[in-house]
């Protein structure tokens, strides 16, 4: 079933809607956690009920970040799509995408290869599969990184150890 991700304000909070779900950031104003308070929370393999959490600090991260560049907490915006990668659930690349392409400090910050989490065919077949302007920027992102070589020998363990190595981190499991 087709997923459709729409983002937008509701008196005063970010609504991300997924097959008919809404997930709210109460107040996008207010981060009180850090990229080393989450990864310390939830390490880079977080369990199951602590992703919506963490979803919900990378919509309000990217809500601010697309209110005014720096006003996001981009280095935060990583770790969770980092997580996400790590979860490696189709459903959460539009959402990363929407991260990424929340700023010029935002693209630099996540890296492409974050959208892959599930793997890169599969993230592709997915993404042609999804209706809106999220699903296709992000594939025609990836396709671009392919042409352009950044996706040369690309393995989502090798994706893995690289932010473990980032983060200074074992990979647990």
């Amino acid at each position: 079933m087709p997923v459709s991700v729409h983002e937008g304000k509701r008196e005063g909070a970010v609504v991300l809607a997924q097959r008919g779900l809404v997930i709210t950031a109460v107040d996008p104003l207010r981060t009180s956690v850090t990229e080393d308070e989450i990864l310390a929370r939830f390490g880079l393999r977080p369990p199951a009920e602590a992703l919506p959490e963490i979803r919900q600090l990378l919509i309000a991260e990217t809500a601010k970040e697309r209110r005014s560049q720096g006003e996001g907490d981009t280095d935060l915006m990583r770790v969770c799509c980092v997580q996400l990668f790590f979860a490696g659930t189709l459903a959460d690349t539009p959402l990363i995408w929407s991260a990424k392409s929340a700023s010029m400090d935002a693209n630099g910050a996540i890296d492409v290869q974050m959208l892959c989490g599930p793997g890169l065919r599969e993230t592709k077949a997915y993404l042609r599969a999804q209706p809106g302007e999220l699903a296709l920027g992000a594939l025609t992102r990836i396709l671009e990184g392919e042409a352009w070589g950044e996706f040369e020998d690309f393995s989502v363990e090798a994706e893995q150890r690289r932010h473990a190595a980032w983060y200074g981190l074992e990979l647990e499991g």
